[in-house]
């Protein structure tokens, strides 16, 4: 079961750890959640955090979201990311004016002049934006603020 929530066992420390980062979640919904898991399944556990623990008792964590757009700086695209197989979100991204698979990373690229398009998808699927895509379409509307503001200027 910790295996499919991304855990990996560490030897040498005889224990289950994983990674987290702003995709996964914060420490205490992540604990709370494989705890909630184990209890279901009828294993004993130990959290030393009595809110975590209530947490993991009553299943209210914030759930980790597995649907993701992230901003590739390098190819100044909008990058959607979602875990499994899902043909219906694959076709609804490819509708979208611009988009193309990359299929070395696995996911659908767009560019941000798309953003109108990738928000109203979201919305739809359930996707969430990383701080740099968001960074980036805020970045994208105020260029083409100031490309309006020169023209309206000549």
């Amino acid at each position: 079961m910790a295996k499919t929530k991304g855990y990996r066992w560490n030897e040498d420390d005889c224990c289950w750890y994983r990674r987290l980062n702003e995709e996964t979640g914060k420490y205490p919904d992540r604990a709370a959640e494989i705890g909630h898991e184990l209890l279901r399944n009828g294993y004993a556990i130990c959290i030393h955090d009595a809110e975590i623990t209530e947490k993991a008792i009553t299943g209210d964590y914030e759930k980790e979201r597995t649907r993701w757009i992230e901003y590739d700086s390098k190819n100044k695209v909008l990058a959607l990311h979602w875990s499994g197989r899902n043909n219906e979100i694959y076709n609804a991204s490819r509708k979208i004016i611009n988009s193309r698979y990359n299929r070395e990373k696995g996911c659908v690229e767009i560019p941000v002049a798309h953003y109108r398009s990738v928000n109203n998808f979201t919305k739809k699927f359930d996707f969430c934006y990383t701080e740099d895509a968001l960074e980036a379409i805020e970045q994208y509307k105020k260029e083409q603020r100031e490309m309006r503001r020169v023209k309206v200027d000549k």
